[in-house]
């Protein structure tokens, strides 16, 4: 991590350097071209009307952090306009068809019912088309794949023979790039019924108007994959 020299700056890049144990180094000249400068995003965290344990752990994990954020509700994405309040939009570990259609009113009271519904889900693609990232945690990956026609297939999905009900998996990571910075390049991974993606070609009139560069940051180890736990059909 690079920051500019500034007089004002020493004392808090010394007490960072204390606290988190950090060494930090002097250096003259200019940043190296592959440095890339990083900021403060704008996040959004999904809360869907319908119970998500997972939403309520990632806004656990954010706010352990110290990520600022906001949560959205489905009636505020299905309002658009979300690339003038947020840089980065997180859906929470919920298969994408109960994001999308969320509970009936016979279950919910008419405002908490309907998901985000097809305006919703327009939203979030023009939300990515215009720049924004969109991150789905877990089965709401289902809806990224289907809105834009990513050319991927859920194997986990796919094949009955693949039974992992919560076990520890290894994984290699590629930590030049930057999801990955900081990462060894083996590691390991919780597994409870995932998801398991392998890059297929795309369908016939699939859209063309978004271009799909796969960029593959983690992969499951190439042997002995069960580190622990249970794990059938590897």
């Amino acid at each position: 991590i690079l920051v500019p020299y500034n007089k004002a700056y020493e004392p808090i890049v010394s007490a960072i350097a204390k606290d988190l144990g950090l060494r930090v180094d002097g250096a003259k000249g200019k940043p190296p071209s592959t440095a890339v400068a990083i900021g403060r995003a704008r996040v959004g965290l999904l809360k869907p009307w319908t119970a998500s344990i997972d939403e309520g752990w990632t806004r656990l994990v954010l706010e352990q952090y110290g990520f600022a954020f906001t949560n959205l509700t489905d009636q505020q994405v299905r309002a658009g306009n979300l690339r003038a309040a947020f840089d980065v939009i997180i859906l929470p570990n919920v298969p994408g068809e109960r994001l999308a259609a969320g509970a009936s009113d016979d279950v919910l009271p008419l405002e908490y019912a309907g998901g985000l519904g097809g305006a919703g889900v327009q939203a979030l693609g023009a939300f990515v088309e215009a720049g924004g990232s969109l991150v789905c945690l877990g089965q709401s990956a289902d809806l990224a794949v289907r809105t834009f026609d990513l050319p991927l297939r859920d194997a986990a999905r796919d094949d009955e023979r693949l039974f992992v009900p919560g076990s520890i998996l290894r994984l290699s990571l590629d930590p030049t790039k930057p999801l990955a910075y900081g990462m060894p390049a083996e590691t390991a991974a919780f597994f409870t019924f995932s998801s398991v993606y392998q890059a297929t070609t795309p369908a016939p009139g699939s859209r063309d108007a978004l271009p799909v560069t796969l960029d593959t940051v983690a992969r499951y180890g190439a042997k002995d994959v069960l580190l622990s736990g249970w794990l059938e059909g590897e």
